[in-house]
């Protein structure tokens, strides 16, 4: 996973909003962490999320990193915040690879399998219960949102969230588990029916050795089968 850089920053003359024009260029470099020379697209695009509490103050939030004025050098409940959405998108990065890797599984156990017999009961109490840890995990993540209170937090947050995609990650997710629970559903109910079929066959089975049995012993009491 990527590093996520912050800068510091107490001074900034004769205004916030101004000196972040002023080292456009500088800081765009900076959160990006690129030597090239960036065209003015660009650079707009990397600062255009600046959120404030007041005129001396100012937060610049970007996907690789961010810009933290604070004349107080009040920086810890806005680093808080960034933990929280970079923690948020890392939870959701895990939780993503992991439905990939039980989709993988999933394929190779019961597409790709070579033996003829599909798996036990086992594997689809497996897959059930990974499942809902990864529903548990999602939940957690979204835990993170009630230690947000006060209006600028809430404000910040929002710009934190749309600049590193959390939504996006969210509804991927969602996606990504509903399609899981209906395969993980389709494969029990399968699963099933095939038991069902094989304790069928093998009734019929006992009833066929039973009912030999029985023909072989009425043969021999009428002595048409030696002993």
């Amino acid at each position: 996973f990527e590093d996520y850089t912050v800068l510091l920053v107490q001074k900034a003359k004769p205004t916030p909003e101004k000196w972040v024009e002023k080292n456009a260029a500088s800081l765009a470099k900076f959160i990006r962490s690129q030597k090239e020379k960036l065209d003015a697209a660009e650079i707009g695009e990397i600062l255009v999320s600046r959120t404030q509490y007041s005129d001396v103050d100012m937060t610049v939030v970007d996907w690789e990193g961010a810009v933290i004025i604070a004349p107080n050098a009040d920086y810890a409940s806005d680093i808080a915040l960034l933990k929280i959405g970079n923690y948020q998108l890392l939870r959701y990065r895990m939780l993503d690879e992991s439905i990939e890797n039980m989709l993988d599984k999933i394929n190779e156990v019961f597409f790709k399998g070579k033996s003829r017999f599909h798996p036990t009961s086992d594997v689809v109490r497996q897959l059930a219960e990974h499942k809902l840890e990864v529903m548990i995990d999602f939940e957690r993540a979204e835990q993170n949102l009630l230690l947000i209170g006060d209006w600028y937090s809430a404000k910040l947050y929002e710009a934190i969230q749309s600049e590193l995609y959390l939504r996006d990650w969210k509804e991927n997710l969602r996606s990504k588990m509903e399609n899981l629970e209906s395969i993980v559903g389709t494969i029990r109910d399968n699963f099933s029916f095939s038991l069902e079929r094989f304790w069928g066959r093998f009734e019929m089975a006992i009833y066929m050795i039973m009912l030999f049995g029985y023909l072989y012993l009425f043969f021999a009491d009428m002595g048409w089968i030696g002993p």
